[in-house]
């Protein structure tokens, strides 16, 4: 009776975490690869020990996604319409700041002279 079916809801509230767990990878893969902080990674470890490199950009995603978590976890505690609107707000104003920058950018340099660039004014790559 009562166990059998606090069996099923332990059982279905694993299924429904792995579930999560599962999009949260996919979703995040995606997005990570190609992005500037991977082409960064790609530079650091070209001039710096790649087990090194691997560690220290393992560990930067790792206190980001915790930081993110529990930015989202704060977030759920906000009135369901207010968010909406932060979120809209949101994406108005960052919709606006990547069209400026797109007519900022230069037609001669990618992705990847942005990270170099931004590496030689950190120092961490000769120019």
């Amino acid at each position: 009776g009562d166990v059998a079916k606090e069996g099923k809801e332990v059982e279905a509230g694993l299924k429904e975490n792995w579930v999560g767990m599962t999009e949260a990878m996919v979703v995040i893969l995606s997005a990570e690869i190609g992005d500037k902080s991977f082409f960064v990674a790609i530079l650091l470890a070209m001039r710096y020990d790649k087990w090194t490199v691997l560690f220290a950009s393992m560990f930067a995603l790792s206190i980001m996604a915790v930081s993110s978590a529990l930015f989202g976890s704060l977030i759920s505690q906000i009135n369901h319409e207010l968010l909406q609107w932060i979120a809209a707000f949101t994406y108005l104003v960052f919709g606006v700041m990547m069209v400026w920058d797109g007519y900022q950018m230069s037609d001669d340099g990618g992705t990847m002279a942005e990270a170099r660039e931004e590496l030689e004014e950190a120092g961490l790559v000769e120019k």
